[in-house]
């Protein structure tokens, strides 16, 4: 099992609401059939929770093709977010928690449907397949979720 990850700057995110920041620009710059049977993690470091830091990790565990994680995402700077490569042995230490998976055809999985998943995947052009969905799902929202659940989106 491969590990691949980087860390960004909350700072440079925007503090708030940065871990969305994070995984539109991750979303964004990988392409998820890369990623096929991947566990997709995140969470602020260890050294983030003990106060001598200010860092959040997004990581990839699985068949990941690590080279292809690093330059993608190292190499791709926007709105001055340049993560850095995290070492699969540091990545081991993180208390980083699963979000969900790359399925078998290249669509984010997760437990139960969320709007931010779902808002996140659709806007990186991603496939999206929630294991539980809302009975009362909105009409509009349940076409976008029955398009997004048709395969892997862009490759």
């Amino acid at each position: 099992m491969a590990l691949a990850g980087v860390l960004f700057e909350i700072d440079a995110l925007g503090g708030g609401y940065y871990s969305s920041k994070a995984w539109r620009f991750v979303m964004k710059h990988i392409s998820p059939s890369r990623l096929l049977g991947c566990h997709l993690m995140e969470g602020d470091t260890a050294a983030t929770l003990a106060g001598r830091a200010n860092e959040f990790c997004v990581a990839f565990s699985g068949a990941v093709d690590v080279d292809y994680v690093k330059e993608a995402l190292v190499n791709a700077e926007e709105s001055g977010l340049r993560p850095r490569v995290c070492s699969p042995d540091r990545l081991e230490m993180e208390p980083l928690v699963r979000v969900g998976s790359i399925d078998e055809l290249g669509r984010f999985t997760e437990e139960s449907w969320s709007r931010s998943w779902h808002d996140r995947c659709r806007e990186a052009g991603w496939g999206y397949k929630p294991e539980q969905v809302p009975e009362d799902l909105p009409p509009e929202l349940r076409g976008q979720l029955d398009a997004l659940m048709g395969g892997a989106g862009r490759p």
